[in-house]
């Protein structure tokens, strides 16, 4: 698993999680990166999770150069993808295999084995149509003895949600807030390349595991308090919508809030209160209460009627009155 920035990202096949070979940091980037095995013929899941920033984010998947949009995470919890939609209710999965040999490319291309996570921090701004979901693209060119993403059997998947949200981004100067790279090969191609000595892949998993329940354990207790804060630890990914192409590099603007007045007041629960006393003399010489302010709009205070104050004035008394005022919250 790697992480950086309070994120980790991990790639898993079968329900395990693929080693992690050589992981090196680009910290002025932003971008972690190492070598994991592919097995031809072997679909694969990209995870993610947000160890609580809490801040909303918005993911993309690139693989072989091929953008599918990831999902958002609300500032906290784990998530993943592990198939490309192609109708609203058909998805197919992502999918490594061997290229045929007229697919098989002459020069090395440094987007090719990769398979790259962005993830931006974003503010959600409204409802918007949900993505146009197109035919997968045709998998790109591989050289002999390597791999490449291709696009498994078109298979059932749930109804797509009729709505994502448009974003901007939360700091103009972070377009991608952290990136990790899993440069995919074959087992022996990474032997050849030198990154691992001749282990099986089952073997490099049974060592991953271990030492991943390890990291894992103290990755837990680092983030037992962000994640009590914001309720019970999820058991589960996340399966929110999937985010636009990108969001608009655009500085955020704050929305007015919407007036005190343009509450539907008669549908609201109507609460009696005490006002805060004043002399006659101060009720006399003003025509209106002083108006209260809370974190939720309020309606103002209503004016003093005009008998009430008349009144007041011709009795002489020079005792304080604490007229009963009313006034809406929600």
């Amino acid at each position: 698993m790697l992480t950086h920035r309070g994120f980790s990202a991990w790639i898993s096949c079968d329900g395990m999680e693929l080693p992690e070979f050589k992981p090196e940091c680009d910290d002025e980037r932003n971008v972690v990166s190492c070598w994991i095995p592919s097995h031809n013929g072997q679909s694969f899941k990209v995870h993610w999770k947000d160890h609580g920033g809490y801040v909303d984010s918005s993911a993309y998947i690139y693989l072989d150069e091929h953008m599918v949009p990831g999902r958002f995470l609300f500032g906290f919890g784990e998530t993943e993808r592990g198939t490309m939609r192609v109708g609203t209710d058909a998805e197919v999965p992502f999918v490594f295999s061997a290229p045929p040999e007229e697919d098989e490319g002459d020069e090395k291309d440094a987007n090719i084995n990769v398979v790259k996570l962005k993830i931006k921090r974003v503010r959600r701004m409204e409802s918007a149509t949900a993505n146009v979901y197109a035919a997968p693209p045709r998998p790109k060119k591989a050289l002999k003895g390597t791999h490449r993403v291709v696009w498994g059997p078109q298979r059932p998947s749930s109804v797509q949600r009729p709505q994502t949200w448009t974003t901007q981004l939360y700091d103009p100067a972070e377009p991608v807030y952290v990136t990790f790279v899993f440069k995919y090969r074959p087992m022996d191609a990474l032997e050849a390349l030198g990154v691992v000595k001749g282990l099986s892949i089952e073997d490099l998993q049974e060592e991953e595991s271990e030492v991943g329940e390890e990291e894992e354990e103290e990755e837990d207790d680092e983030a037992t308090h962000l994640e009590a804060a914001a309720g019970q630890k999820r058991k589960q990914p996340l399966l929110t919508p999937s985010p636009s192409p990108g969001p608009s590099t655009k500085r955020f603007k704050t929305a007015s809030r919407t007036p005190s007045y343009a509450i539907a007041l008669p549908t609201l629960p109507e609460l009696d209160t005490d006002l805060q006393a004043f002399s006659q003399e101060s009720l006399s010489s003003t025509s209106t209460l002083p108006s209260f302010t809370f974190d939720s709009p309020i309606s103002h205070a209503a004016s003093l009627d005009s008998s009430q104050s008349s009144s007041s004035s011709q009795s002489g008394s020079s005792q304080q009155t604490s007229p009963n005022r009313k006034y809406y919250r929600y």
